[in-house]
């Protein structure tokens, strides 16, 4: 499946635009239920337009980035997939996904791929069903000729992450799924990332910001990327402290800061590809 519209030198400097719950807590971490449907596209927009022209595609969610997309701005992905959770009688945090839609309809909407946010616990007792879930997903995505993002975060384990990551992917591996990037969290050390490409290959993997702060994700970036990842989907490691500006300082961040900080990125993805 081509992700080349994506692409630069190989490389996937991708701007992570899908955010709703985690941006209302951004902009009103006090009472979230505030922020109101106009001014949470209106957010998106303004971050669309101030970083215009450093990111090679977009992810987007279909309720607040979409409706403010301006065409041809860049190629975009949709997000596809809810997350319930739950507890099992015997305790265990679960966390499901739900599809909500077919795929086609995100073609219908103009999107150039399907990103799937996957929590998943290798060692829980829903393994098998969120595999499941993964692998109709991936197929209902290519039928439709669109290449598929597929996100683990991992969650309920106590082992070191990294070894959670590779565990996770080795069930994914054995259930025959192999999307067409991998997004990732930063396991640890550059052995480590060293360790996911090696496991991967060929299919290429990306790094998450995961809300981290700038700096730190700027450095784990530059060791990922000497290890043989492939990019980025960043989000609010470089737009975060919105919530603390309005009006024209919070514009002013987004044209200066925040686009600073995505050249920035770019750059490092850009000059150490593998």
């Amino acid at each position: 499946m081509d992700t080349t519209i994506f692409q630069e030198k190989q490389a996937f400097p991708l701007l992570a635009l899908d955010h709703r719950t985690s941006l209302k807590e951004t902009l009103y971490p006090d009472n979230p239920d505030q922020a109101s449907v106009s001014e949470l596209q209106q957010v998106k927009s303004d971050i669309l337009h101030a970083l215009a022209g450093t990111y090679n595609g977009i992810l987007l969610d279909s309720e607040y980035g979409l409706p403010v997309y301006d065409t041809d701005i860049a190629p975009y992905l949709l997000r596809i997939g809810t997350t319930e959770y739950s507890t099992t009688e015997e305790g265990e945090e679960q966390r499901t996904t739900v599809q909500k839609m077919p795929v086609a309809d995100l073609r219908q909407r103009g999107a150039q791929g399907v990103k799937l946010l996957m929590y998943f616990n290798p060692y829980g007792s829903n393994t098998t069903t969120e595999l499941e879930t993964a692998k109709s997903i991936l197929e209902e995505s290519h039928q439709e000729n669109l290449p598929f993002f597929l996100e683990i975060i991992t969650y309920g384990a106590k082992n070191p992450l990294s070894e959670q990551i590779l565990d996770a992917l080795d069930l994914f591996d054995e259930y025959g799924i192999t999307p067409d990037v991998w997004k990732l969290e930063y396991p640890g050390d550059a052995l480590s990332c060293q360790l996911i490409t090696n496991r991967v290959q060929p299919t290429p993997w990306i790094l998450l910001t995961h809300g981290m702060s700038y700096p730190t994700f700027q450095e784990n970036l530059r060791t990922a990327m000497e290890e043989g990842c492939r990019g980025f989907l960043a989000g609010r490691s470089i737009w975060q402290e919105i919530g603390n500006k309005s009006g024209e300082e919070r514009e002013q961040f987004l044209h200066t800061t925040a686009r600073e900080r995505f050249e920035d990125i770019r750059h490092i993805a850009l000059e150490n590809i593998v």
